[in-house]
């Protein structure tokens, strides 16, 4: 079994209800989610737009990063997520594999730990909130020492 920590992230539709649907989806096709962050929200970050709802679970799997990704990819599509290019966009579900355990993957289609964790605040505070001692297995930074060196002052209002 893999821990993998994941990002929830949405500004289009019922947001929360889509969170839920899709956590429940987690469960059916990808593993135990046995840990949740509380929700989170926070400025559209590299474009105008909508607030974002975000939220952090952890889940244990039996699935590899790569097959995890596909699983995750299929209920982003479920719930209406069009991939745009490489650009930023408003979205009814985004979700980001941010770590697997301690491992260290840098593949085109998947890199682990997520490469620009620290510079998003929306990203850390929840992390933060779950495992501020967790251990960055590249840069060796707890996440709470990444929250108080990230650049980003966009708001992230904790909501329950």
């Amino acid at each position: 079994m893999l821990q993998v920590d994941i990002l929830l992230g949405g500004n289009v539709g019922n947001t929360l209800e889509i969170f839920n649907k899709a956590k429940v989806q987690m469960v059916e096709k990808a593993g135990q989610i046995i840990q949740e962050s509380s929700l989170y929200q926070t400025e559209a970050w590299g474009f105008d737009s909508d607030p974002f709802l975000n939220q952090v679970v952890t889940i244990e799997t039996t699935l590899l990063p790569q097959g995890l990704l596909q699983k995750l990819f299929s209920i982003e599509t479920y719930f209406g997520r069009e991939r745009k290019g490489n650009g930023y966009s408003a979205r009814t579900l985004d979700l980001d594999i941010l770590f697997v355990e301690d491992q260290v993957m840098n593949e085109p289609t998947l890199i682990i730990p997520h490469p620009r964790m620290a510079e998003r605040r929306f990203v850390l505070e929840p992390l933060n909130e779950l495992y501020p001692n967790r251990i960055h297995p590249i840069t060796g930074k707890t996440i709470s020492q990444m929250v108080s060196e990230c650049p980003d002052n966009s708001r992230v209002e904790k909501l329950s």
